[in-house]
């Protein structure tokens, strides 16, 4: 997804940086607050990194005692989330 910018972290605990132009790396905030918000909706918890006040980064951090079918519809969520958000943006043509 072209939202996506980068993703980093040891392990499951990972934070997923979300641009809204790979090329000048602009933070897409508003973007992670509401992949955050669909996410709520959709029964998983994601964080949000305020590191640097910018607020546009994801974070992942599950439980040592995860089970595979809770990351399965972790990372299952995620992704429906992004791909909604980004259909948005595609359709604002942002």
């Amino acid at each position: 997804y072209e939202i996506i910018g980068d993703i980093r972290g040891p392990g499951l605990a990972i934070g997923i940086e979300l641009v809204k132009n790979k090329e000048s790396k602009k933070p897409a905030v508003s973007e992670a607050n509401e992949i955050v918000k669909k996410g709520l909706e959709k029964g998983v918890i994601f964080g949000i990194s305020k590191y640097g006040n910018m607020g546009n980064v994801i974070k992942i951090k599950p439980s040592l005692t995860i089970t595979d079918a809770e990351i399965e519809k972790t990372l299952s969520v995620f992704e429906t989330c992004v791909y909604e958000v980004n259909k948005t943006i595609e359709k604002e043509g942002v």
